[in-house]
């Protein structure tokens, strides 16, 4: 009589990619399997039977920037369960930072104690740039633009202050009053990425000067000459009185540091004091003077 054959049944489970090897054959794929090993007489001596499963997929859920502006980084969450977490072969902890563009590998453990992979690429945004130029050393000029040059696709502009401009949201506003100070211009490209630029401000002062003496006869010949002299050409013009208020001299509409247009005494009046009185037009201003001026 024959003795009864051994069963032997197992029950394995698996993570994804793993292989089982019972008896030397190897079984990659989930199912019920059965081996029998024969005696020396070639009867059935051992069932072997395998039940192969693999435990269910447990997806990591990695979310936050999939890109950042350069300069700045990009900030992860790690939402799902799994531990012992490795960035391209580094231990992190989540979250997480990245600063630099390129490709990526997230390795970590999952709760059935499965290694698993995420493979994500994360792209640096390119700033836009930015040359402002300073206004110095010019007088004010209503409509002047500013000078501003951009690299990038911009798709925003905001000037701050706001006074003084045409515009505050565009890329070149005009001057419309004279602000004298700092402007700054932020820019926003199409990927969200900002820069800033600022405009700093200072108009040059208009200077002028009237001679407080002349003579009826001088070795320079601008010295006989009464006129208004300024750093910059002006309209003005000019009258002249004696000391009862007697107009001598009188003419409109003349420009500053030419000597010929203003007032020549030319031997016809006597040395002494007269009185001047002076309106001129700076930046679309009236401005008028007055004062008085010895003949010798």
């Amino acid at each position: 009589m024959s003795a009864k054959p051994i069963e032997n049944t197992y029950d394995i489970t698996l993570c994804d990619g793993e292989k089982y090897v019972m008896n030397n054959t190897e079984y990659s794929e989930a199912g019920i399997f059965t081996q029998t090993l024969l005696n020396s007489n070639y009867c059935d001596s051992v069932y072997y039977y395998l039940d192969l499963t693999f435990y269910p997929d447990d997806p990591i859920e990695l979310t936050g920037d999939s890109g950042f502006c350069k300069g700045d980084n990009a900030k992860l969450f790690l939402n799902s369960g799994h531990s012992k977490l490795k960035l391209n072969g580094n231990d992190i902890n989540s979250p997480f930072l990245i600063n630099e563009g390129g490709d990526y590998t997230l390795s970590c453990v999952d709760k059935y104690g499965c290694n698993d992979t995420l493979d994500f690429n994360i792209v640096e945004f390119p700033a836009p740039q930015i040359d402002a130029v300073d206004i110095n050393d010019v007088f004010y000029e209503e409509g002047k633009p500013l000078e501003v040059k951009y690299y990038g696709d911009i798709i925003n502009y905001q000037w701050l202050p706001s006074f003084g401009l045409d515009c505050y949201d565009c890329p070149f506003p005009l001057i419309t009053d004279k602000f004298i100070g700092k402007y700054s211009i932020m820019v926003e490209n199409e990927f969200g990425c900002t820069s800033t630029a600022e405009i700093n401000i200072n108009y040059k002062e208009l200077e002028i000067y009237v001679p407080n003496v002349i003579a009826n006869t001088a070795y320079n010949i601008k010295n006989q000459f009464f006129y208004l002299q300024s750093n910059v050409d002006v309209d003005y013009s000019l009258m002249v009185f004696d000391r009862w208020g007697e107009l001598l001299f009188g003419n409109k509409n003349i420009i500053s540091n030419d000597y010929a247009v203003g007032w020549n005494p030319g031997n016809i009046y006597n040395p002494g004091v007269y009185v001047w009185v002076i309106q001129y037009q700076f930046e679309g201003k009236i401005y008028t003077i007055s004062g008085d001026v010895t003949l010798l």
